[in-house]
């Protein structure tokens, strides 16, 4: 493990909260009509009409159709993931109930209504997902009441957030600390006085390129922060 310098950000969070394993796995995805524009509303989609299309996502981050396409995916936080595959990007929050303002039921086998675009950000449209074979569902408690809990789908900015990769892409100067850091190693407090740099670009839709001449993928988390996976290694920041 090693710390690296960060950004920091902030967001909305929904109360889902499923992990790598729940979600890895092959998916059926339902898609609407392709003929929407930047800013559509999914909330109250359902896919009773729609084409289907057969995603398995593997470790680390790769994804697999049923044609044999093959792109990427990463996991959103523990709250949805996305996929870029056959030239369009798919993002959907993992499904959920809360009951009695406390209690939340995470549908992780599931996704809520989530947004689909070409990797030119053209010919938008509204999807679904669920897993196949077990259901994976969890029930915890929340510490406060959720009564004023702010819900993304409901949210018109969030389109905007697709397009906050923008304000990401060029070119950055990592400062890398020692690397013979363990799992758990604490960066809070870490400063980039003494370290080992490395120039990455991270271009459109999401190509990362390093001064060395290495090629590897980058990602947006939300509007929080990115990750960055080249070389062999994985660089995520705030």
């Amino acid at each position: 493990m090693m710390c690296a310098l960060a950004l920091e950000g902030a967001s909305a969070d929904t109360p889902a909260n499923c992990s790598y394993n729940d979600i890895q796995g092959t998916w059926l995805f339902t898609e609407g009509s392709r003929n929407g524009e930047a800013g559509l509303r999914c909330d109250h989609w359902t896919p009773e009409e729609g084409t289907q299309m057969e995603i398995t996502l593997r470790f680390p981050n790769v994804a697999t159709d049923s044609l044999g396409n093959e792109g990427t995916w990463t996991l959103i936080y523990n709250q949805g993931f996305e996929v870029i595959i056959n030239y369009r990007k798919y993002f959907a929050f993992s499904d959920y109930k809360v009951f009695d303002n406390r209690t939340v039921i995470s549908y992780c086998h599931r996704t809520r209504p989530g947004w689909a675009h070409d990797v030119l950000g053209h010919n938008w449209s509204c999807f679904r997902g669920r897993r196949t074979g077990q259901e994976r569902t969890y029930e915890r408690q929340q510490d406060h009441r959720m009564e004023n809990l702010e819900d993304p789908h409901n949210s018109e900015a969030f389109a905007d957030l697709l397009n906050a990769a923008q304000k990401i892409q060029g070119t950055w100067l990592f400062t890398e600390g020692s690397r013979n850091g363990e799992a758990g190693l604490r960066c809070n407090h870490w400063a980039p006085e003494e370290g080992t740099q490395v120039e990455i670009t991270l271009r459109f839709p999401n190509v990362a390129t390093d001064s060395l001449g290495n090629e590897g993928t980058w990602t947006l988390i939300y509007n929080q922060g990115f990750e960055v996976i080249i070389n062999y290694r994985k660089y995520f920041a705030f």
